[in-house]
């Protein structure tokens, strides 16, 4: 995959392509989000939103989409309370999200 697309970019970057740049070329801080996501997704982050303010969710919120969107898959219309056991929620809660009358 190469990083360097357009014509601009060449011109900044010269010959250099991400083949070029390796973990030693980048800081401490940026390391350890490479060694979480991987070098060729930090690079990619890096070219798309280097020098940007960019918000990341708490996984929390991502997981509760996730747990939202699961629980009106297993809804029945009469299992409301196994929703509740199984997803460590109150009968209430379940309900809000399943758009139903508490």
């Amino acid at each position: 995959m190469n990083f360097i697309e357009t014509q601009q970019e060449q011109k900044l970057y010269g010959i250099i392509s991400n083949k070029d740049i390796n973990p030693d070329d980048i800081g401490e801080e940026m390391r350890l989000l490479s060694d979480c996501i991987g070098f060729v997704a930090l690079l990619s982050l890096a070219k798309n939103y280097g020098g940007k303010r960019i918000y990341i969710p708490k996984y929390d919120s991502i997981a509760r989409a996730a747990r939202n969107r699961l629980i009106k898959t297993e809804f029945t219309g009469n299992n409301v309370r196994q929703l509740a056991k199984r997803y460590q929620l109150t009968t209430t809660r379940i309900k809000t999200i399943l758009g139903m009358p508490k």
